[in-house]
């Protein structure tokens, strides 16, 4: 099965947020506790790297570490309701993902949009199915 490396930029200012194989990202939680987390930029692996121990179910408020922008989106997680933050694709469309620890929730190319992901995914694999 090929991996779907995803190419992530700020939604803000559009600055590189991958690292070889991670997407590098600033993090606050709401106890006060911040730092730089990574993330898996393999699109459905669910890899994190933090600083300190962050319990399942804990929120957190994703920035970009260029521009220092809040990246929550205004769309809610289909599958437990928490913010969403999005992240640019380098080849076009957006990615969402939860911004609750341990939840899987995500959306590729937009929410409810089939057309749109599937034009999307190819570009990621670069078909010629447009």
């Amino acid at each position: 099965m090929r991996k779907l490396l995803l190419e992530t930029t700020c939604s803000h200012c559009h600055a590189d947020l991958n690292r070889g194989e991670w997407i590098e990202l600033g993090f606050r939680l709401p106890d006060g506790r911040q730092g730089a987390i990574s993330l898996s930029a393999y699109f459905c692996d669910y890899s994190v790297k933090m600083p300190f121990f962050v319990e399942e179910g804990a929120l957190a408020v994703l920035t970009c570490p260029h521009c220092k922008a809040d990246m929550t989106s205004e769309r809610k997680c289909s599958l437990c309701a928490a913010p969403m933050f999005s992240l640019g694709i380098k080849t076009g469309g957006a990615i969402d993902v939860c911004s609750r620890r341990g939840c899987k929730g995500h959306a590729l190319g937009g929410f409810g949009d089939p057309d749109e992901m599937i034009l999307l995914v190819n570009k990621l694999v670069d078909t010629p199915y447009l």
